[in-house]
This record gives structure tokens, sequence and C-alpha cells, in this order.
């Protein structure tokens, strides 16, 4: 949220390229090591077809009160 508001309020990009640089290492690296059969993604808990239908409604029905 910093990074967006240092946009909107200042024209300082400085945190979300440091946001966007984050992210791209660390897509560059598990797909790196994905490749190099190191580690497995398909066995991550973000890559899985099981969706938590209850966690969804409830942290939806709570970030839409709050």
């Amino acid at each position: 949220m910093g990074a967006v508001t240092d946009i909107v309020n200042f024209d300082d990009w400085r945190r979300m390229r440091m946001w966007v640089l984050a992210i791209a290492i660390a897509i560059a690296g598990s797909a790196s090591l994905a490749a190099l059969g190191l580690i497995d993604l398909s066995k991550s808990i973000y890559t899985g077809a099981k969706v938590a239908w209850l966690s969804c409604l409830v942290g939806g029905f709570l970030f839409g009160f709050g």
C-alpha cells in the first residue's frame, strides 16, 4: 500500500520498483529451481486445485464487513 501511495501522492516509483523486482526474482528463481528439478511446484499450496471455500467466504465476509 505504501508503494501505491507513494506513486499517487508523490509520483515516486522507487518502492514500487523494489516490489516488482522482488516479485520478478521470486518468479525467476522458482521457475529455475523447478526447471532444474530441485523443487516440485505442483506440491505447493498456492498451485493446488483444492480451494478452501469456507475460508474464502469467511474472509470475503470479514473483508467486506470491515
